[in-house]
């Protein structure tokens, strides 16, 4: 009987903390007074992880941390309470990405290095 590897443990940890790390950003998401109810931020939640409760979207523990209803606010309204890095303050169009199979080499993300390229293209291979 094999054992599994160290660096597939190791790897299996990391996907163990981010299921857990995803669940606490979710919850920790703010709304601003921006917010006009809108309700693109329900819709958009793939998880159902978000409720209108006294005139406000409520975040839940049952985030998985796509990012969805941060970048569908019209108002820019929500915002992360921990991990604030994740949300790129321009945000991104991955319809965009999807079609154009030279976006990487595009100008506009020439100052891209070599590892947020290949991690993008990770990105977008996973949220395919």
């Amino acid at each position: 009987m094999s054992h599994p590897k160290l660096q597939d443990r190791f790897f299996a940890s990391i996907g163990k903390g981010e299921h857990l790390g995803a669940k606490f950003f979710g919850a920790s998401i703010r709304t601003s007074k921006q917010c006009n109810q809108c309700g693109l931020c329900i819709r958009n939640c793939p998880k159902k992880n978000i409720q209108m409760k006294n005139g406000k979207p409520a975040f839940g523990f049952h985030c998985v941390l796509c990012l969805r209803c941060i970048y569908a606010c019209p108002r820019k309204a929500l915002s992360p309470g921990i991990l604030k890095f994740f949300v790129l303050e321009e945000g991104f169009d991955l319809e965009v990405m999807n079609k154009n199979p030279d976006f990487f080499q595009d100008q506009t993300v020439q100052d891209f290095s070599t590892a947020e390229k290949l991690l993008w293209k990770v990105v977008l291979d996973y949220l395919k």
